[in-house]
């Protein structure tokens, strides 16, 4: 019920950001990028409740959820880059991130993980996301300092396609840090 009231919600955004308009670049463009984060997410919580082909996993279902989370993040992400205030970004996606906090923390504990504390949350710092356990020896280690198998993230996704046997997880463990990059995904 949460993902289905947090799709409603990133389709409510989704639709109320398509209708703001930034009268010049900059801003337009940047806008323009959000709008396709938010499209991105209703895509993405979509997936949950798809159960035409499979019903998705929970590492699944907590990796889509942070995703979505992350996607609004970005936007926010983009302007503080830029320089360039942004006041409609948190009027119109704050409940969202709400529904996305509580669906993802509902999910943790339903699944049985160890659920991270979300008591607390401080909507004001939302780039300290909740750590999460986890029990899986990845594929791949990000470090910046050298001590990993690679220094960038694109590294190591681009490693993926190398080295991923079909149907199997590839994982990435990326440590500390800042990493300033754009990284693609491709099929």
């Amino acid at each position: 019920m949460t993902v289905q009231a947090a799709t409603n919600e990133a389709r409510d955004v989704l639709k109320q950001a398509q209708g703001i308009d930034y009268p010049n670049d900059p801003e337009k463009s940047l806008w323009r990028t959000c709008i396709d984060y938010f499209d991105g997410t209703v895509f993405t919580l979509n997936m949950i409740l798809d159960h035409t082909y499979e019903v998705p996993s929970p590492d699944d279902i907590h990796t889509w959820l942070s995703a979505s989370l992350t996607y609004i993040d970005m936007c926010e992400k983009e302007f503080e880059i830029a320089n360039i205030t942004n006041d409609k970004l948190a009027v119109i996606s704050t409940n969202l991130t709400e529904l996305l906090l509580n669906s993802l923390s509902i999910s943790v504990v339903i699944t049985g993980s160890n659920p991270p504390s979300l008591h607390g949350w401080n909507f004001k710092d939302k780039h300290k996301l909740p750590n999460f356990p986890m029990n899986i020896q990845p594929n791949a280690v990000v470090a910046k300092d050298g001590s990993g198998n690679f220094t960038t993230v694109q590294e190591a996704v681009n490693s993926a396609g190398q080295d991923r046997i079909w149907g199997h997880r590839y994982t990435i463990y990326v440590k500390a840090g800042v990493y300033e990059e754009q990284v693609f995904i491709s099929n």
